[in-house]
This record gives structure tokens, sequence and C-alpha cells, in this order.
């Protein structure tokens, strides 16, 4: 019985070559430009982003840790019904009607501020894991800085990587 002590192994595991390959290839922008686009586009952009570092990243991981398609598809889907919301609701005088279209917007806003958080973790998590950093380590990507702040720090991070090399 002189069973040695494996750690456990992560379910990432890369399927293209190169660590810093991954921050080539989701840093194509910067941080300030994804803020002004996204405020343009009412979040239309941001869904935009979140969709294209979705598929970057998945391409570096296992099928069993890519990021779900639903949960990207959803976010999409909520940034392009909340648009004729925040339409109409310039339009309609009728006070029983702008009350459910306040109703439902912020049903919508909810979910896809709770799910583009969801997103951002998802990100971090299998970036930090991907990068192999530890807390205290200059290319880990911030817990909280993530909660504040979301694709903007995800954004923001990748390119202060990318610089860095």
């Amino acid at each position: 019985m002189n069973e040695v002590y494996t750690p456990p192994q992560s379910e990432l595991n890369f399927k293209n070559n190169g660590v810093m390959g991954i921050i080539d290839d989701l840093a194509h922008q910067g941080t300030f430009r994804l803020l002004v686009l996204s405020i343009i586009t009412l979040g239309i952009y941001t869904a935009f982003y979140i969709k294209r570092q979705s598929e970057v990243i998945n391409n570096y991981v296992d099928d069993s840790a890519k990021i779900s398609k639903l949960l990207v598809n959803t976010i999409f889907a909520l940034a392009i019904i909340s648009i004729p919301i925040f339409i109409i609701y310039f339009f309609v005088d009728d006070v029983q009607i702008l009350t459910y279209l306040d109703y439902v917007g912020y049903v919508v806003d909810y979910l896809y501020i709770i799910l583009s958080l969801v997103w951002a973790f998802k990100g971090r998590n299998r970036m930090n894991e991907l990068l192999g950093t530890q807390n205290n380590e200059s290319n880990w990507f911030n817990g909280i800085w993530t909660f504040i702040f979301q694709e903007l720090y995800f954004n923001y991070k990748v390119n202060t990587i990318k610089h860095s090399q």
C-alpha cells in the first residue's frame, strides 16, 4: 500500500500549442474602443465581443471546458431584444404599456447583466488555467475586477499581458 499522491489534473488541455498564442488571438482591440462601441451600440457590440472571445477560448480548451454556445447565444439574443424595447419606449404614450415595457426591459437587462457576469468569470477561470497563473502573479485575472468591469476588464487584462510579452 505504498501509493504516491498525485495532484489533481485540470480538465483544460491545450488544443493549440503555445500558451501565449491565445493572448495573441484574443487581443484585437483597445479597451476604450470596446467601451465606446458598446455604448454606441447599446450593448450589441459587447455581445459580439463575447461571442468572438468565446470562440477563441474554445479553440484552446477541451470540449468539457468550452464556454457554452447556449450562454453566448442567450447573451446575444438578450442584447438584440433590448433594442426594440428601448426604441418602442420613446414612441408609446400609454401608461400601462410603458409599465409593461419597464418590467420586460428590467428582466431583459438583469438577465443580460447576470449572464455577462457568468461569461466573464468563465472566461477568467479558463484564462487563469490556460496561463497557469496563481493569485499573486501579474498575469492573474482578478475576481474583483472581473466582477466590477466584466468584459472591459477581460479585454484590458488580455491587452496588458500582450504588451508585457
